[in-house]
């Protein structure tokens, strides 16, 4: 997983796909927590799963604001 293995263009077309597919979180951290995981000798389930709960936890926060700033408006 570590970027030196990982081709500038997959990287690049891996940033655009995770843009249209609306995954924020993972766009801008996939690379570093690549060469952290390939530091750590994660395994790549591992890898995923904290790109996973990364995103999750970003969408959570974002529909906390949106939902509160919503009653706000009342």
């Amino acid at each position: 997983m570590s970027q030196s293995k990982e081709s500038p263009k997959a990287n690049e077309q891996l940033r655009l796909q995770l843009g249209y597919l609306n995954l924020p979180f993972i766009q801008e951290h996939f690379e570093p927590l690549a060469t952290k995981a390939a530091q750590s000798q994660w395994a790549h389930v591992d890898y995923l799963s904290r790109l996973i709960e990364g995103e999750y936890c970003a969408r959570q926060g974002r529909a906390i604001i949106e939902h509160g700033h919503g009653l706000n408006e009342f």
